[in-house]
């Protein structure tokens, strides 16, 4: 299950910047979305079935980032996936469940929840920039020793699959953060080049209206001397 968990983590991600990230746009198209999103919910829904307190924790905790920043679940198949998850809990299996929670997984938990909770503060201070930045990569990389640090002093079998989750989201993120400075100077020179192109069409558009409306000028001009040339004579 830490497979399957590791890849919903990695599609989630993947899916998510291929939406907002400018840099990543070419890489984007239609049916790869769908594989996508196929992937991640194979992937979440195969470890849930099998550790129903995993989806439990997943879902706590995403209800928690909505209620705090509408905007986090603000596209149509994320959106769906608050509701139509719900049906999962008709669905599980909850003697699945372990009883392997210690005080250290309770701890690390309550940081868990305090941390979504608490995620659209931390990302309008430091979101700033854009979707990529030297900071947001510094942060990243916090964020993935954090998470393997938790999944090392963690006891419990649902925590392992979060935080392998986890880790997968966070890995898939430091790798766009990076390839995104990386590609920034290409998209803002290829910006650049657009605008002078842009700049350069509406220039000549210009310039061919002003030369039409000087020729319209010098042929009513000579008109009128030829109507005047009739009336002298």
């Amino acid at each position: 299950m830490l497979f399957q968990a590791f890849l919903g983590g990695l599609s989630c991600k993947l899916y998510d910047d291929l939406n907002d990230n400018i840099v990543l746009k070419k890489f984007s198209n239609a049916t790869f979305m769908e594989y996508l999103k196929g992937i991640h919910y194979i992937s979440f829904v195969s470890v849930s079935m099998n550790d129903p307190l995993f989806f439990i924790i997943c879902y706590i905790g995403c209800f928690i980032n909505h209620i705090r920043d509408g905007d986090a679940f603000k596209e149509p198949y994320e959106h769906s996936l608050l509701y139509s998850f719900i049906l999962l809990f008709i669905i599980l299996d909850y003697t699945k469940i372990a009883n392997d929670v210690e005080s250290i997984d309770i701890i690390i938990l309550s940081m868990f929840f305090f941390s979504m909770f608490t995620e659209k503060m931390v990302m309008h201070y430091f979101g700033k920039d854009g979707e990529f930045s030297t900071l947001k990569l510094k942060l990243r990389t916090l964020a993935f020793i954090t998470c393997i640090m938790a999944y090392l002093f963690c006891k419990s079998k649902s925590l392992k699959h979060l935080f392998t989750y986890l880790i997968g989201y966070v890995i898939l993120s430091i790798l766009v953060q990076y390839y995104s400075l990386l590609k920034s100077d290409d998209v803002k020179s290829d910006d650049v080049k657009s605008d002078d192109v842009n700049d350069a069409l509406d220039n000549g558009a210009k310039l061919a209206s002003q030369n039409s409306k000087k020729k319209l000028r010098i042929k009513r001009k000579k008109k009128l001397e030829e109507e005047n040339k009739q009336l002298r004579s």
